[in-house]
């Protein structure tokens, strides 16, 4: 299968898979949703496919090879890079807490 038609499948599953996980996230909230919900919604879709256009069009687009191989490590490292930031200030929050109690 060729590069590009290779890219076309990942690109239309993973908007599919974001439009499914954003509509049902979005589904489970109480109150009926604001214009900059829907704006979010929109813009987040927007910058995922365009940042998946971008780093296809990088990766020398239909003449590129191996764009999922070098695709897939990265997004692991950057998607576990960032979950540790997070986990690492909520770490920080809680150690300012107990520093509070014993204060």
């Amino acid at each position: 299968m060729s590069e590009g038609k290779t890219f076309l499948y990942f690109l239309t599953i993973t908007g599919f898979d974001w439009l499914q996980f954003s509509a049902f996230r979005l589904s489970q909230r109480p109150q009926p949703l604001s214009t900059s919900d829907y704006f979010d919604v929109v813009f987040a879709f927007a910058i995922t496919l365009g940042g998946l256009v971008y780093l296809f069009l990088c990766n020398g687009h239909l003449r590129g090879v191996h764009f999922l191989y070098r695709y897939f490590p990265l997004s692991v490292v950057v998607a576990g890079s960032s979950s540790r930031r997070r986990l690492s200030s909520s770490q920080r929050s809680r150690r300012r807490c107990r520093a509070r109690r014993r204060a």
